[in-house]
């Protein structure tokens, strides 16, 4: 983070995947774009993704929470999270604290994927919680005033309005997509007093209002589990189009930190296996330039995470058949010098360009 910043100063954050850091200036940090577009991360053991010593405001970003068994991804004294998806990449294993706070405000938050969802930072302080859902932590919430939200764990001692233990309903599951299925009880389940969701209705729940024309891309084939015992996830954020501005990102987590790697792209679909293994789309290919995982700066781990704008292509024309009501499938591939092969390859990724 830039050590000039001032009180009151403003921050605005194009699309991309950004290292997080330490923010001694009360400001506000916000995305241009939203959370399914742009990256908050940390490649430090046991560090904050983000963290502020003065009131803060954070808006619109995805947080991937840090490597580490005592990491924690947001800690904020005061000030309010809006509209940001805390997740951690433990998997089966959640680690580490979502967001731990003090007199601060979390509202349209998806927070998910860790030991502890949002946790007091002491006796004294009492996050509050609105129209949020905390799921998917081995235990979601600890000591916050909350209302209008949905958790996991069907907890007598939270009392407040509109609170609910339910499924949210996600498209893709805690580390893919956190878009609302239709029929998810998160839909118009927020604050009556909160403003309205961009199509004129009830506030929705979390960090991504539900749409009903939002595209949904099929996950299909199998990943490769790489070197270290990990298996790489493909994923995606936002709606693959050739005119809307904003991008369509298609990611790969749980990657080996610090190596390259690349996405290629067809438009068949095939599932043979293939290198120790599985090759899932039929040539020929296209494929884009060399990618880095980025991730845990010293030492071997999973915290890698490979993205690619497919929007800022299918814009460019470059990919003469990658047109509106184009099937597209595609996979990432990375190096792993101790693997068979000395490659991975994740699970595979199908959608359609919309116009």
């Amino acid at each position: 983070m830039n050590p000039l910043l001032e009180d009151q100063d403003t921050v605005l954050v194009g699309p991309g995947t950004y290292d997080g850091g330490l923010v001694g200036a009360e400001i506000t940090l916000a995305s241009t774009h939203g959370p399914a577009v742009t990256v908050l991360r940390t490649p430090l053991l046991n560090a904050p993704v983000i963290q502020c010593l003065a009131p803060c405001t954070v808006r619109g970003f995805t947080i991937l929470g840090g490597p580490g068994q005592h990491a924690t991804a947001v800690a904020l004294d005061s000030g309010s999270l809006e509209r940001c998806a805390v997740v951690g990449l433990g998997g089966a294993s959640p680690q580490g604290v979502g967001v731990s706070a003090c007199g601060m405000t979390i509202r349209q938050c998806t927070i998910t994927g860790f030991q502890v969802g949002v946790l007091p930072a002491s006796y004294a302080c009492t996050p509050v919680v609105r129209d949020s859902i905390v799921y998917g932590n081995t235990f979601d919430l600890s000591w916050t005033n909350v209302a209008y939200s949905c958790y996991g764990v069907d907890d007598s001692s939270i009392h407040g309005a509109g609170n609910f233990s339910a499924s949210p309903a996600w498209i893709g599951g805690p580390t893919s997509d956190l878009h609302l299925t239709l029929g998810s009880p998160c839909i118009d389940a927020g604050d009556p007093a909160s403003a309205l969701d961009p199509d004129g209705s009830r506030a929705d729940l979390g960090a991504f209002a539900f749409d009903l024309l939002y595209a949904v891309p099929e996950v299909y084939c199998t990943a490769k589990t790489n070197s270290l015992g990990c298996v790489p996830q493909i994923g995606y954020q936002g709606l693959a189009s050739v005119s809307i501005p904003a991008p369509f990102v298609i990611r790969a987590t749980n990657e080996l930190n610090n190596r390259a790697g690349l996405l290629f792209w067809g438009y068949a679909p095939k599932s043979t296996p293939y290198q120790g293994g599985w090759l899932c789309v039929q040539s020929p290919t296209r494929r884009s330039g060399l990618l880095n995982s980025g991730g845990q700066a010293l030492g071997d781990d999973c915290s890698g995470v490979f993205q690619f704008d497919f929007n800022a292509l299918l814009r460019s024309g470059e990919d003469p058949f990658a047109t509106v009501g184009t099937e597209i499938f595609a996979q990432f591939w990375s190096r792993d010098p101790a693997a068979s092969f000395s490659t991975n390859r994740t699970n595979a990724l199908r959608f359609t360009a919309q116009p």
